[in-house]
Parts: C-alpha cells; structure tokens; sequence
C-alpha cells in the first residue's frame, strides 16, 4: 500500500500501487469529489431557448454546441423545423372515399394502398372494395353440405366439415366409436372375482396395466382399513405410546408456565378454548429408545429444551410436520 493526499482536503490515504497507477486524483470519498468537481473543468455556457447561463463539464461538451438548462426549454425548441427528425410538417392527401383534401404527416400515409381522412371512410371504402375475390381472406365461395347426424342443410365453411354443430359431432361419436369400433379398444377383459366381497365384475385397463382387484371403491376401503394396518401400514412408527416417564406431569406443567399458558404459534392462551393446551415433544418421544425399568432416557426426552406449549389444533399440524417447530428454539 502506498500513502497519498487527498486532491480536497489532503487527508491521507492508502492506495494500492496498481490503482494509483489508473488515476492521478486521489479522493477520500464522495464528499471531497463533489466539492472538488464544482470548481474544477466546469465552462459556462448559454440554454438555446432561454438564453440563460450554465454550467458543464469540459469532457461533457458536444459538438454541435447546443445546451439547455431543462427538458421544457429543450422540447419548446425542438419544435418544427428545429427538430432533427423533421421532414417537413403535414401535406395534403385526398380522402379515397369521400374524395375530400386532408392534412396529414407523411411518415402515417408511407406506405398504404389509400388514404382516408376518417376510419369512417375507411370502413365504407373496403365494405365496397375489398368483397369475395378482391378481399385479402378470401378463401372461395362456401358450399352446402348435408350434416352426417341430423341430415340437415348447412354452409361448410371449411373442407372435410362433416357436422352443422359441435353437438351433432359428439352425438356422432358416441353413437358410432364404442366397444371394437373405438380408436381405444383395447379387447374385452375376462372376469375376476372382487378379493372383499367375491362377486364377478370385469376389470377395465387400470394405469400401466395393472388390473383392478376391487369392484368398487367401497370394497377396496373395507379391505384396507381390515389388511393395511399396524406394521402392514407403511406410516407405521410403533403404535401410541401411554407412557413417558415418571416425570412426565412435573415437566408437563413447568412447560406451560414457562410458556405462559398460551399457544407458542398462535398465541391461543389458557380458558379461551374448552381442550387444554397440549405439551408437545419437538423430537420424537419414541425416538429416544425408553424402555420402562431398563433405562432413563425419558430424562432426555421430557427436558424442558423438547418441550413446547400448543393448542391442539397447532399440535396436530406439528405432528403432521406442517409447521417449523425447530425455529422457536433460535
């Protein structure tokens, strides 16, 4: 680092070799390099329209020599033939339709077929110009057809149009495309027995081949709510625990007065609700391993840093892990 002045205020500065190498002024912040720049390199010149005088700074002169102190005296200049994009002003044109003179700028005529005074006469003018062939969309004179499901007369607007409407076309399909004759079919499944209530039903084409194995959704809960249990279920995390220590009612209520008898997430206090508020364990009781007479890891678990106060409805949306628990302990 090397030590330099300040180009204001001579205040001494460090500065790394390469940097002083970029600049020859040197300035310890804004302050100092906004003082420096109002007294230095700055020429005073004339606004155009107002002729009022102004400061620039040398390096932001141009080359036509034209200034202006402010965006209206600029735009009260730049006005007709003063403007660099001039080309003139309106000229007069005459109206296709009602065959009146009008003004208008150039740049807004380049270009078209005709030239109108109005839309009103423009809109007339192609109603009785551009019809049948001479319109740009034409696409040839519409045909009748006979619709293939009620049989009456219609005008096709387009080619391969074989209905008058779509409910015609949907009548068509389901009356034509069902069983071999639709674009699905995929053949006729053989019958099975239903594994809840054993009546014979045939199976439709399930997702990705499988086969159903219920006759409805009903049976299909039966036997779920009848198989898929306890450790059969795949949530199953050992079943509801009764106990959790002998300290469990000391620590139960150190909690809740420590909280101040009211919910930590919605602030539901103590009364206010007929249920009292809950004690909820923020790591697992279960996860600890206690086993009763073997161990005293419910010392871990029942700590009151595990603890939190919650009202049974934010108690099962902590359960569920629907809110952040572990943020209340920051």
């Amino acid at each position: 680092m090397v030590t330099v002045s300040c180009t204001q205020c001579s205040a001494e500065l460090q500065r790394t070799p390469c940097r002083i190498k970029r600049t020859k002024r040197h300035f310890c912040n804004t302050e100092c390099y906004n003082e420096w720049a109002a007294t230095h390199n700055m020429i005073e010149v004339h606004c155009a329209q107002c002729n009022a005088a102004i400061q620039r700074r040398s390096h932001l002169m141009n080359q036509s020599g034209i200034y202006f102190c402010g965006h209206l005296c600029q735009q009260t200049y730049q006005k007709g033939n003063k403007n660099p994009s001039w080309r003139g002003g309106k000229i007069e044109f005459v109206c296709e339709q009602c065959k009146k003179t009008f003004q208008d700028y150039p740049s807004n005529k380049i270009g078209h077929a005709a030239y109108f005074c109005s839309r009103t006469c423009q809109g007339a003018w192609q109603t009785e110009t551009r019809t049948r062939e001479q319109s740009p969309s034409w696409k040839g004179i519409q045909t009748s057809a006979e619709c293939q499901w009620c049989h009456t007369t219609y005008i096709r607007k387009y080619r391969g149009h074989r209905f008058c409407s779509k409910e015609c076309k949907f009548k068509w399909m389901s009356a034509t495309y069902h069983g071999p004759t639709s674009p699905s079919w995929k053949g006729v499944s053989a019958p099975r027995p239903c594994e809840q209530c054993g009546v014979m039903f045939r199976p439709h084409s399930g997702k990705k081949g499988i086969q159903p194995r219920f006759c409805s959704r009903a049976c299909k809960g039966i036997w779920h709510s009848k198989n898929i249990v306890a450790e059969r279920h795949p949530n199953w995390r050992g079943g509801e625990i009764d106990y959790y220590g002998p300290n469990w009612k000391s620590q139960k209520k150190a909690a809740r007065n420590r909280d101040g008898y009211k919910c930590r997430n919605c602030g539901t206090k103590k009364g206010q609700k007929r249920k009292a508020l809950d004690v909820h364990h923020i790591t697992p009781f279960r996860e600890f391993g206690y086993i009763y007479g073997e161990n005293d890891h419910y010392l871990q678990a029942n700590d009151l840093t595990n603890l939190i106060t919650l009202c049974p409805k934010c108690h099962k949306k902590a359960e569920h892990h629907k809110i952040a628990i572990q943020l209340w302990l920051l």
